[in-house]
């Protein structure tokens, strides 16, 4: 599993399921700290990541990159694959945390749906066409529901 989820000349996004604990955070900042280029560190437990803002004059981003991922291969354990090459501008973000393709494609129908329903629904209510409003109504709770089943470990934490 590749730890940098962001690459750019002076930073350095590090997620990892491991980042959750306190404990490793604050051996992993001990560390970094120590690093001559390093600028500031910016933890987020629940987001388990951590945020390294150096100086790229004192330590080319190269150099630093492969400082931070040989700390975090000594404080986490285990080898992270080859890093990455920054992406290119504009290129898509993949989606982090949804089960598979068919899961992000049923939230994706479902918030279209969500959309186009209440749209049609309060229309229908200012035409005064009340059987209708309801029916859309009643077809923006079931693309909603849908929509909470895709997330509903987030939300349920």
């Amino acid at each position: 599993m590749n730890r940098f989820a962001s690459i750019l000349p002076g930073r350095l996004r590090i997620r990892a399921p491991e980042l959750r604990g306190i404990g490793i955070q604050q051996a992993l900042q001990a560390l970094l700290r120590e690093l001559p280029a390093t600028v500031a560190l910016r933890a987020n437990a629940a987001a388990r990541s951590l945020l390294v803002v150096y100086d790229p004059q004192v330590m080319p981003p190269q150099a630093m990159q492969q400082q931070v991922a040989d700390i975090l291969d000594r404080v986490l354990g285990h080898p992270a694959q080859q890093t990455p090459t920054p992406p290119r501008k504009g290129a898509p973000v993949p989606a982090v945390g949804l089960a598979g393709s068919r899961q992000m494609q049923l939230n994706r129908a479902a918030k279209i749906g969500m959309l186009s329903s209440l749209s049609a629904s309060l229309a229908l209510a200012a035409a005064g066409a009340k059987h209708w409003h309801i029916g859309t109504g009643m077809a923006f709770v079931a693309c909603l529901g849908a929509h909470l089943v895709t997330h509903r470990r987030r939300l349920l934490r």
